[in-house]
Formats: C-alpha cells, structure tokens, sequence
C-alpha cells in the first residue's frame, strides 16, 4: 500500500518538486495530492507555459483545486480539506 505525500500550494515550486519525484520514481511509494486554494494553473517562466496536471507523465496526482487545508489532526494523522476531503498518512513539517 502506497503512502500519501500531499503538496499544500500551487507555487511552481511544489510543481518542479512533483517533477523531480517522478523523475525519481517516487510515485511507486506515494500517491501525490496537490491542493491549491486558487482556481488556475501556475505559469512556469523558465518553461513559458502553464503547469498543467498533464506535466507529470504517466503519474496519477490527484489535485485539489480550490481547496484549503482545514485542519491537521496528527493523532489520527489525517489531513482535511474546505471540501471534507480527508487524507490519511504520516505528516512532517
């Protein structure tokens, strides 16, 4: 059973962080959820595009758009989210 490792913002760089876990493999012990609180994509200025779900090849990350963190519950090691999205896993700071 895979972890998850879940990227709170939509900044680029959580985007080039979720780009080089898949260029390292990492989505075969985690699964990957994005959230960010706005309703659009990042505009890469390195890459002069936008940073689109469709980046990460081959690799199933659930985002979240529209969604914030509600609430960090560490003894259950749970995640919510403003939609009672719930994710489960160990948590870090």
């Amino acid at each position: 059973m895979k972890n998850n490792l879940v990227i709170v913002d939509n900044g680029m760089v959580n985007h080039h962080f979720i780009l080089q876990a898949t260029e390292q493999s990492l989505y075969h012990r985690y699964n990957f959820h994005r959230l960010n609180a706005e309703n659009y994509e990042v505009c890469d200025p390195v890459q002069l595009n936008l940073a689109k779900q469709s980046s990460y090849k081959n690799v199933d990350v659930a985002l979240h758009q529209v969604e914030t963190v509600s609430y960090i519950d560490r003894t259950k090691k749970e995640l919510g989210t403003s939609f009672r999205t719930t994710v489960s896993g160990d948590l870090c700071e």
